[in-house]
């Protein structure tokens, strides 16, 4: 699921950065008058000259942060956005069996990031309290179990980077 859209992030990718390269080509800045040849390098510049601009940036991946906070404005654009717009399409082409498959995808994905979505232990939740008994092989509280999963997530983590 996650490698679905990791593919088609590399191909919107590939697609900016190969956008980005050709308004930048020679061809393409003799098309325009002499004023405005370099004005994508002009707006990059003008753009780097923002006294926050690092921090803007940093927004958009923050490591201190990242995770399902993070990743789910990205996500929710293409799952809301790019998903709606086939759907719309399936529904004018009265193509029942699309919209069905379509609104399954979306579920399955949702199902998936709320799977995965760690919520820290609350007191008020009683997530210290135990459901299981003392031999299981396995957590027996939320808390236990958050812990553990950060842990494992943060092992993971270090070993890739």
């Amino acid at each position: 699921m996650i490698n679905d859209i990791i593919n088609q992030l590399k191909k919107i990718i590939f697609f900016l950065e190969t956008f980005d390269a050709a308004w930048k080509e020679n061809t393409m800045k003799e098309i325009f008058p002499v004023q405005a040849k370099d004005k994508i390098e002009e707006i990059e510049s003008k753009l780097k000259e923002i006294k926050n601009y690092t921090n803007i940036i940093e927004t958009f991946a923050n490591w201190k942060s990242i995770g399902v906070w993070n990743a789910s404005d990205l996500l929710t654009f293409l799952l809301t956005s790019r998903i709606t717009i086939i759907v719309a399409d399936s529904i004018e082409k009265s193509d029942k069996k699309m919209v069905k498959e379509e609104i399954e995808y979306l579920l399955y994905f949702i199902n998936y990031l709320l799977s995965t979505n760690i919520h820290p232990p609350s007191e008020t939740h009683k997530d210290h309290i135990p459901f299981y008994a003392n031999d299981v092989s396995y957590s027996r509280t939320y808390k236990d179990a958050q812990n553990m999963m950060r842990l494992n997530l943060a092992k993971f983590f270090a070993t890739k980077i």
